[in-house]
């Protein structure tokens, strides 16, 4: 193995040949916001693209079958979604958009190891697929055909494609996975969940509510199975996703499944901000944390409270990362709604996670410039921030409040949640913290991860009585 080109500090990408030569390079500079895709001609890099932007708003993610183009991925302002286009190496010009569909985004291409885009992969619940070629397509499709209403990812492919492993995950499915040959007929391999058996799984429902300003909300609910015939005022757990920019999909969630084994109805918004929904949705939670996007949640609560199938006095709201923080702002704005909080790896105090991006990744870093759009749409006002910090308004809850938190989390600081527990305890509120030792933001240790999941439900089950 040989280096085939050398990059610089601001270099973030190469694409190659078949020979595994470089033929053009990606970089962005944070200092000067400006984004740029270079070619390779007679041994000299050209430039042949360049745009200002703070945040990238183009992802450069393969190259095209005869590798004379690149294959980008960008908004489509006629219809608001994410599209494919090319991009000549040659001179730069921009081609498409391709494959693009009204009501899902392209938020992945299918390629080979030279990243040859074969076809892509568009957002929502469940994935879809569209292939160039015919014949996968149609060889796609059918395989999705035989598992309805299940999420079905594409895990593995011969390279002329006729032998496809797939991974469905759903409500028939804890997660396993399939060979289907040319002639498309499935062969079992294995689960990812041994352990589990369909008639082990709390089936996965899809709910659209309006929140208060009309803007419709995609929803997902984790059904107890004894109770899927009779919803009807059930004690819940509203749990935002992380991210925020993620958005959550049908398949085997294991805390949504471990509530639901409790009886409770699981409720997973994707509020705005979320992706996988067009850029309008994702683009109205900037500078909305703890307004506009608390408010979804909250809307969440009087839906289904006003249809009957929640208990307004049994509800929880857990969650994670940006999901962490959206707990306790819900514990801290709405503090009649809850009846216990759960933040795991959360967010208190955005002033000092906003400063410490900044320590971390630089003052003009793209990630400091996307952190200070999210939470301000740009313009920073820390007053303003503190005003939607939970550390600010610990003497607002009335719910008792269960901190989880890894030591070792490299994305928000452990600080986050000692810093909350401080000012819940000042002022004399029901808090505690559970230190997970030596993990991660993402919980990817087993025992951290049974003993985080093990601490919600025993907390969550103490106050949903």
């Amino acid at each position: 193995m040989r280096p085939a080109e050398g990059g610089d500090f601001n270099t973030e990408d190469f694409f190659v040949n078949r020979e595994g030569e470089a033929i053009a390079k990606e970089e962005h500079d944070d200092k000067n916001n400006e984004h740029k895709v270079f070619a390779l001609r007679n041994g000299k890099w050209v430039e042949i693209f360049k745009e200002t932007a703070a945040i990238k708003h183009k992802s450069f993610v393969g190259v095209t079958p005869d590798f004379k183009s690149l294959v980008m991925l960008a908004n489509n302002s006629d219809t608001g979604r994410t599209n494919y286009y090319t991009m000549s190496l040659a001179d730069g010009a921009i081609t498409g958009p391709l494959l693009g569909r009204d009501d899902a985004d392209i938020e992945n291409v299918i390629t080979d190891l030279q990243r040859v885009v074969y076809g892509v992969r568009y957002s929502g619940f469940t994935p879809s697929y569209a292939f160039f070629d015919p014949e996968t397509n149609k060889k796609m499709n059918d395989i999705m055909a035989q598992f309805p209403d299940q999420a079905v990812w594409l895990a593995s492919w011969t390279p002329d494609w006729n032998k496809i492993v797939v991974k469905v995950e759903g409500s028939d499915y804890p997660e396993d996975y399939f060979l289907f040959d040319k002639d498309n007929s499935a062969q079992f391999l294995t689960s990812g969940r041994p352990q589990f058996s369909p008639e082990d799984i709390h089936p996965i429902g899809k709910v659209t509510y309006a929140a208060r300003d009309g803007l419709k909300i995609p929803t997902l609910i984790t059904i107890p199975r004894n109770k899927a015939d009779a919803i009807k005022n059930l004690p819940a757990v509203i749990y935002p996703h992380g991210g925020p920019a993620s958005y959550d999909t049908i398949g085997f969630d294991y805390q949504a499944q471990a509530f639901a084994a409790q009886g409770y109805l699981v409720i997973q918004p994707q509020f705005r901000g979320s992706d996988g929904f067009g850029v309008a949705h994702y683009k109205a939670g900037h500078g909305q944390w703890g307004k506009k996007m608390q408010d979804d949640l909250t809307d969440a609560v009087q839906f289904f409270t006003s249809k009957g199938l929640v208990d307004p006095k049994r509800i929880c709201i857990v969650g994670a990362s940006y999901g962490g923080y959206a707990a306790l702002a819900g514990g801290a704005f709405t503090p009649d709604l809850y009846k216990c909080v759960v933040s795991i790896n959360g967010i208190g105090n955005l002033n000092d996670m906003l400063a410490w991006d900044k320590s971390q990744y630089g003052n003009k870093s793209e990630v400091a410039d996307y952190m200070t759009m999210q939470f301000s749409n740009g313009k920073v006002d820390k007053k303003e921030l503190e005003k939607m910090s939970p550390e600010h308004s610990a003497n607002q809850f009335t719910a008792p409040v269960l901190l989880i938190h890894s030591t070792n989390d490299k994305r928000v600081p452990f600080k986050q949640s000692e810093q909350m527990l401080k000012a819940l305890k000042k002022q004399n509120k029901s808090a505690e913290l559970i230190e997970l030792e030596g993990d991660n933001h993402h919980l990817l240790e087993a025992s951290t991860r049974t003993q985080a999941l093990e601490a919600t439900v025993k907390f969550v089950r103490q106050h949903l009585q």
